[in-house]
């Protein structure tokens, strides 16, 4: 084993460690033993969410998770209001979301208002081990904000749990995402909303976005670049990840190692992978 491969070994290891101790010299050992911005990281805890600053709250988040590839744990995002930015004249940006490509555990969006959408431009895998759904998107049914609230347009997979949403007038995320797709196990994974659906049109995908076998297609937001892929297998019935990627038209099965697709045949070429490496 090479001295790099090597090093990126025992720094996963000592990224799983973490979860043996308490905050603080969690916190004292990532600085320590990884200081050149490590792609793996610890997620947040829900007790870290508890003060009434929604400012030094997106401080929270972006110390535990900015330059983040991989979290492991869960990623929250509570009580947090765009509005007590501009009253404090301060910038509202939680961009550093976008270098996550996977989450160990689940994502919760809870009591929070912003008219800025909240972006997960990587995100791919949520393996959802955790109590609970794999997401829960509940917003301040008082506060007006874009449409869709969240922009998960790469992602690919969710292992366990289902996703539970409430607190908008629009249907958006009810109608315009395939989230069966989505689900590992599509029968016991569900899409549960709480949405209040009093706006009755939804934004259309761009043009661009494909047509799937049901005739519709899916997006996460007007943009050509933000249609829902697609890599369930359609015509083959015997791929063990049940993913499939298309050559000039024809389905062809992934890798088993891979989650949520794959551009080719190897085992170097999945989205995800069903076993956790840093690497």
């Amino acid at each position: 084993m090479s001295s790099h491969s090597t090093r990126k070994f025992v720094q996963l290891c000592l990224v799983a460690f973490l979860f043996l101790l308490p905050d603080f010299e969690r916190k004292m050992t990532v600085d320590a033993v990884i200081p050149d911005q490590p792609t793996a990281c610890v997620g947040t805890r829900r007790s870290e969410f508890t003060m009434s600053n929604s400012v030094k709250l997106v401080e929270v988040l972006r110390n535990s998770l900015a330059d983040c590839q991989f979290v492991i744990g869960d990623v929250h995002i509570i009580k947090i209001n765009e509005q007590e930015f501009i009253d404090q004249g301060k910038p509202f940006n939680l961009s550093f979301l976008d270098s996550i490509r996977e989450v160990t555990g689940c994502i919760q969006i809870i009591d929070s208002c912003f008219n800025t959408p909240i972006s997960f431009k990587s995100l791919e895998v949520i393996r959802g081990k955790c109590d609970g759904e794999a997401i829960t998107m509940h917003f301040m049914s008082t506060c007006k904000m874009q449409i869709p609230p969240v922009d998960f347009r790469n992602l690919r997979y969710i292992g366990k749990g289902g996703v539970l949403v409430g607190g908008l007038k629009n249907c958006y995320l009810e109608k315009r995402i395939n989230y069966d797709e989505l689900f590992s196990d599509a029968a016991n994974q569900k899409f549960e909303s709480k949405l209040e659906c009093l706006e009755e049109k939804e934004s259309a995908c761009h043009e661009s976005c494909p047509v799937w076998p049901d005739s519709k297609n899916y997006c996460w937001g007007p943009g050509s670049d933000q249609c829902q892929a697609r890599s369930k297998c359609r015509s083959i019935q015997d791929c063990v990840s049940n993913r499939c990627y298309i050559s000039n038209g024809v389905e062809n099965c992934c890798s088993e190692n891979c989650l949520g697709g794959c551009y080719g045949t190897s085992s170097r070429q999945c989205f995800g992978c069903t076993r956790f490496n840093k690497n």
